[in-house]
């Protein structure tokens, strides 16, 4: 063939392989910028934030975070109270709410009342003779002294008043325990006594209430006891007044013979309270936090608070917590700036009021959310790489039909590593953009060892 006209026919060759890589070229140019158009963007509507959505008409490069554990301990302390429901502080639904509510931190504590006075009920026989029941049986001295029952098939019964209790400032009573000690004296084989812990008060509409039945086998004393925890005359909570004029006792039974004895050695009551310490410090975490923001926000919309005590919101950063809200307000929205320094941002809520809190408090917060500038590169990376190492490829380029080819697979490769780049959101997505670079990196040394396989200038 004449040189000129295989010169023509390579020149027309070279044409149309350069049309086809303009085409290629605008057709990414084309999807870069329906990519990065603010018309397929997540969107914010007024007062109501989404995520993974695609709504027109809101800035490109504006993205919105919610929360996805709750279960963190960053600080190495524990939690304190509790949440009603936290997947609410994802629901872009405000009228959805988690309560935060207050738990208390102090321990209960015990005070003991034992036995000061006789009461007009006194059948058992003391022991010593000469002295009264109640001295009988306000300590534990096993046999030095006692009340005793020795007929069968008799119930008897002594009650005695009690010391007079303390008032303690904002302590709540939890239970009232009746305890008593007693043995089975003259044991045989087909002899057991049956005793009852008893509790009465003279201003109750009710007469003495019997607590749980007990049979007693052994010779050795053994403790039993019976626990109220309310008012068994008003079924309410027990106040300190309701401890005045309390009486408490034990009621005895052999049931059958042989001869024996049943004794009592010591009578009291456990009065079990706290005073109670409510507190408030919980965590909450979004992991997948792109760094690349120009600027971070905090959203809280909150609803009703209970009383009057603050609530404060802080973020962790360089082992520390840092304050950003000091005193959130109810039914509105509360922004707060802050630095992004990790991939995962923990807050807390925290009272404010949180030493000697005898009030238990409680917050609505309807949502919970980051919200990132977030500026996605101009250019794919990988479509910057790519050219370059095709255009400084020295004196092995390739042929046109294979750079065409080559060039062409690397600016789809391009055009989906800036999809997945932009498409950096929490959750899921943030894994299927894991699963996708990864994918794009396989693609890069496939590519790479294509432009190596071809370096010899190809076939013409």
């Amino acid at each position: 063939m004449p040189y000129g006209r295989k010169l023509k026919l390579k020149s027309k060759k070279l044409l149309g392989t350069s049309a086809a890589l303009a085409l290629v070229l605008a057709f990414s140019l084309i999807m870069i910028s329906s990519f990065t158009s603010p018309d397929n963007v997540l969107h914010l509507e007024p007062g109501f934030f989404s995520s993974g959505q695609s709504v027109p008409s809101h800035p490109k490069d504006m993205i919105y975070l919610y929360p996805n554990r709750n279960d963190t301990n960053v600080d190495g302390s524990p939690s304190v109270g509790f949440h009603s429901h936290w997947p609410n502080l994802a629901d872009q639904n405000t009228s959805t709410y988690d309560t935060l509510t207050e738990s208390n931190t102090n321990p209960s504590a015990t005070h003991t009342l034992v036995p000061n006075g006789e009461t007009g009920t006194e059948q058992l026989y003391p022991n010593p003779a000469e002295k009264p029941n109640w001295e009988c049986c306000n300590e534990s001295d096993d046999d030095t002294s006692y009340v005793f029952l020795n007929k069968t098939n008799t119930w008897k019964m002594d009650l005695y008043n009690l010391e007079e209790p303390p008032v303690i400032e904002g302590a709540i009573i939890n239970y009232v325990e009746v305890c008593v000690t007693v043995k089975l004296h003259l044991l045989s084989n087909s002899t057991y006594g049956i005793v009852v812990p008893m509790l009465y008060s003279p201003s109750w509409s009710l007469p003495a209430q019997q607590g749980s039945t007990f049979n007693v086998y052994s010779d050795g004393y053994v403790n039993f006891s019976s626990r109220w925890d309310r008012n068994p005359d008003t079924l309410e909570s027990w106040n300190w007044s309701d401890l005045e004029d309390l009486q408490a006792g034990v009621r005895l039974r052999i049931p059958k013979g042989p001869d024996a004895e049943l004794r009592c050695t010591f009578v009291w009551v456990v009065v079990n309270y706290t005073v109670p310490n409510y507190e408030l410090d919980l965590e909450l975490q979004w992991t997948n936090v792109p760094l690349t923001a120009s600027n971070s926000n905090l959203c809280i919309r909150t609803g009703n608070f209970t009383s009057n005590e603050n609530i404060s919101v802080w973020y962790w950063s360089n082992g520390a917590w840092r304050g950003i809200i000091s005193n959130l307000q109810n039914n509105t929205w509360n922004n707060a700036s802050l630095k992004i320094d990790s991939s995962t941002l923990t807050i807390r809520f925290k009272g404010n009021s949180e030493n000697l809190d005898r009030v238990q408090d409680s917050w609505e917060i309807a949502l919970a959310v980051l919200v990132l500038d977030y500026v996605p590169p101009a250019v794919s990376p990988y479509f910057e790489m790519f050219l370059i190492a095709f255009l400084l490829g020295s004196g092995n380029q390739p042929s046109s039909s294979s750079a065409a080819l080559i060039i062409g697979a690397v600016t789809v490769v391009s055009v989906f590593g800036l999809v997945v780049s932009r498409f950096y959101i929490s959750g899921e997505a943030a894994s299927f953009r894991r699963r996708r670079l990864k994918q794009l990196e396989e693609a890069r040394k496939r590519i790479r060892r294509a432009l190596e396989d071809v370096g010899d200038g190809g076939a013409s």
